[in-house]
């Protein structure tokens, strides 16, 4: 059996699971939303179906195929207390105003709890959220904070829903506990850093691959009258930067403007936490003397991409 029989095997095959989906989801009659669910995975199931037919067969078609999402999301429902509603949309206010909508995967325990299920691959995750990804990318951490922020305006009872992620793959350590720290509730394995592979980083056809040329850097917390301390040091005279960094450089909260109450509860936390601890000499003083090599590839990939 040759390498394009073994595929259309396996879409075949997850053909059978998704019409059994579809089966599980049918019994839901009495949650909002199912039959939006039901469509959707009937089109993944349709054009898998077509792929098979055609002897086509790729293995992106494989990989790339929404029903692992759909399976953890049917997955979830079913374990998940008194669930009202699945693929809900919520509208979010923005603090410039706009409104941006934001779907609910599941709202469970009668309105009082809000899950977004995710089933990519926790390395792949934790990549993203370090700034490894394309220019444009959002990370997981993005998603959470508009979950939080868009809970905040739309309290069920007077309270705010909690706000779930359920990581069907597993979720390394480290993403997890800054999760935590967002105030999301993070269900799923959790995973040592070490017990995935590391991906070769991707250079872009670059001149020179970053990963190669950056310096080492080594940061320290240091006890002090005031607080924490940050104590930082490098090796090298090039710095790669990833965009959280480059953020927390230019924002206006970490240039003079922490001394406000937002209207945003997460925005006020990082103000309170700028005056105890402000970022920017910390950065000042690791950037002293070395290159940023990140900024200029940043600036590359937003003008390609013009």
């Amino acid at each position: 059996m040759d390498q394009e029989e073994i595929l259309i095997k396996r879409l075949g095959e997850k053909v059978v699971d998704g019409e059994k989906l579809m089966g599980i989801v049918s019994s839901m009659n009495n949650i909002k939303g199912v039959e939006k669910l039901k469509k959707k995975i009937k089109q993944e199931v349709s054009f898998m179906l077509k792929v098979v037919k055609s002897k086509e067969a790729k293995k992106e078609h494989l990989l790339c195929t929404n029903l692992h999402h759909f399976q953890a999301l049917v997955s979830c429902i079913t374990g998940s207390c008194s669930c009202v509603a699945v693929l809900e949309t919520f509208v979010l206010k923005k603090a410039d105003g706009i409104l941006k909508r934001i779907c609910v995967d599941i709202v469970a325990e009668k309105g009082q709890q809000w899950v977004k299920v995710i089933a990519r691959n926790p390395k792949a995750l934790s990549q993203l959220s370090t700034g490894e990804g394309e220019f444009g990318q959002r990370s997981i951490v993005d998603h959470a904070v508009e979950y939080l922020e868009c809970a905040h305006q739309h309290p069920h009872l007077f309270k705010t829903p909690k706000v779930v992620f359920a990581f069907a793959c597993g979720i390394e350590k480290t993403l997890a506990d800054r999760l935590a720290l967002l105030g999301i509730i993070v269900s799923g394995r959790r995973l040592e850093n070490c017990e995935l592979p590391l991906q070769e980083p991707q250079c872009d056809n670059m001149p020179t691959c970053v990963s190669k040329n950056c310096a080492d850097v080594s940061c320290s917390m240091l006890s002090s009258g005031t607080g924490s301390v940050i104590d930082c040091t490098h090796g090298g005279e090039k710095l790669n930067l990833d965009v959280t960094a480059m953020l927390a450089y230019v924002s206006g909260l970490t240039n003079g403007r922490c001394n406000f109450e937002f209207k945003e509860p997460i925005l006020t936390q990082q103000a309170e936490w700028e005056r105890a601890r402000p970022v920017k000499p910390v950065l000042d003083q690791l950037f002293e003397g070395v290159i940023c090599w990140m900024t200029d590839i940043i600036l590359l990939r937003i003008l390609i991409n013009q």
